[in-house]
């Protein structure tokens, strides 16, 4: 049910920030960039795609729920162990789609598939909340099941 806002005078919250621009142009090439320094392994790339400090969320088997704000230090040292650890047989294919809070905040639902040696693995989903600061698109939160000990 619509709420009737008309009496409001000075609308506030999510209200006062609807959506006038869908820049999904912009959100595609800040993850094409990304993607771009990942293969090339230039961790220095990858960090200027980040608004620091930024916020990571995952869950363990377990089930519970564990969360990190990181500094440039620390995601530096992240990114660089990722890199390191990647297998060179697994790929990773992605469709993003973006859901637009305001003009400057967008959450970013990522479907990954999985195949090693062309042989299919899964595929899982994750969220990205990205924002635009200066004019530009960049990650500052992000969230997926299972990286927690």
């Amino acid at each position: 049910k619509e709420v009737d806002v008309s009496h409001m005078d000075n609308l506030t919250g999510p209200l006062s920030r609807r959506v006038t621009h869908e820049d999904r142009q912009g959100i595609e090439t800040l993850f094409n960039a990304a993607a771009d320094a990942w293969r090339k392994e230039d961790v220095q790339a990858l960090m200027t795609l980040y608004d620091l400090p930024v916020y990571a969320g995952t869950d363990n088997a377990a089930g519970a729920y564990q969360a990190a704000q990181c500094d440039g230090e620390q995601l530096r040292a992240i990114l660089t162990a990722l890199m390191r650890a990647e297998r060179k047989d697994v790929s990773r294919a992605d469709r993003r789609t973006p859901h637009f809070l305001s003009d400057s905040i967008a959450m970013v639902l990522v479907e990954t598939s999985v195949t090693r040696n062309g042989d299919a693995l899964g595929s899982y989903t994750s969220a990205i909340l990205v924002i635009k600061k200066d004019g530009l698109w960049r990650f500052k939160s992000g969230v997926q099941a299972g990286r927690g000990q």
